[in-house]
């Protein structure tokens, strides 16, 4: 990786051309079957309080949601980010918005986005995930740079993008097409690993979200920010989210320890190393209250020209 002093940008160089990095996704987790079992117990409650919340906090109208609850929960501001985090960091639609995932993988959000009331489509990159989304779901998703992914001009209310802008060869590109389908007053929503992450710091070269070769570009809160604003848009929100720390320090200490490549869904057994992750991501989540450490980056931004 090489890094711009003045910019505060990472980048893989050189760069693996496309037919090489094609190898680098065969049996990427995206491919996976999204699970449709429904939540019972516990898990049920918590949906459906988060479901509650979008409603008193963040415009939605869902239905089936309690409407003496949610009046309640209007008062408690303090919690929207929690029902914020779950679905994408998207306030609730106006009348029936568009949503674009742009790198949408098998479809899951997109689903859970649908069930909320946005008018939903997505972009990818190869087959086997556009197969997945389409299968699963009959949701209309677009291989990227094919015709039918060519939309208009003020076409959407919002874009998602999570965990995609540091997969692609040419982010500005992107993330300009991105604004010329946006409606004024239209956001987008990206997330990223950070490159000032406390994990990178303490793990190095190991940092899980390096992520050889897949990654070619890994962002900071200042490169991320340049790069938006070049493209267009003016930037609501930069922060910092610690809510995979436990997950990076768990894959980061199997890359130090070189044991890579580590499947995706790893289950640690070590209950040691779990309590070890489990402090860390507190830490983290302390220290990034005044410092920009945690793992993700979250850039909200939005279209007003």
């Amino acid at each position: 990786m090489k890094h711009c002093t003045d910019c505060d940008l990472y980048w893989l160089d050189p760069q693996p051309s496309p037919e090489t990095l094609i190898k680098a996704y065969e049996n990427y987790y995206t491919h996976e079957p999204p699970s449709l079992k429904k939540p019972k117990g516990i898990k049920k409650l918590k949906k459906q309080f988060r479901l509650t919340l979008l409603n008193a906090l963040c415009g939605y109208t869902i239905k089936g949601v309690h409407q003496k609850y949610a009046k309640i929960l209007s008062y408690l501001p303090i919690l929207k980010t929690y029902a914020l985090k779950s679905f994408g960091w998207l306030e609730g639609p106006h009348d029936t918005g568009k949503l674009l995932d742009y790198g949408c993988g098998n479809g899951s959000f997109l689903k859970q986005m649908q069930e909320l009331g946005w008018d939903v489509s997505g972009i990818e990159f190869d087959q086997k995930s556009v197969d997945a989304a389409q299968n699963y779901f009959s949701i209309p998703v677009f291989i990227e740079d094919s015709q039918d992914a060519i939309f208009p001009k003020n076409s959407y209310d919002a874009v998602a993008m999570n965990h995609v802008i540091e997969h692609l060869k040419d982010p500005l590109k992107t993330l300009q097409s991105c604004h010329r389908i946006l409606c004024k007053g239209g956001q987008i929503v990206v997330t990223t690993p950070n490159a000032n992450a406390l994990g990178h710091r303490i793990f190095k070269q190991a940092w899980r979200g390096l992520e050889f070769p897949r990654h070619l570009f890994v962002f900071t809160p200042k490169s991320i920010r340049l790069l938006i604003e070049k493209a267009g848009f003016e930037v609501s929100e930069v922060r910092t989210l610690s809510r995979s720390a436990r997950w990076m320090w768990i894959m980061s200490r199997q890359a130090k320890k070189k044991q890579w490549p580590v499947p995706h869904n790893y289950k640690e057994k070590n209950i040691r190393t779990k309590l070890t992750a489990r402090f860390f991501q507190e830490i983290e989540a302390l220290f990034s209250y005044f410092m920009p450490l945690g793992e993700e980056l979250l850039i909200i931004a939005k279209k007003y020209k």
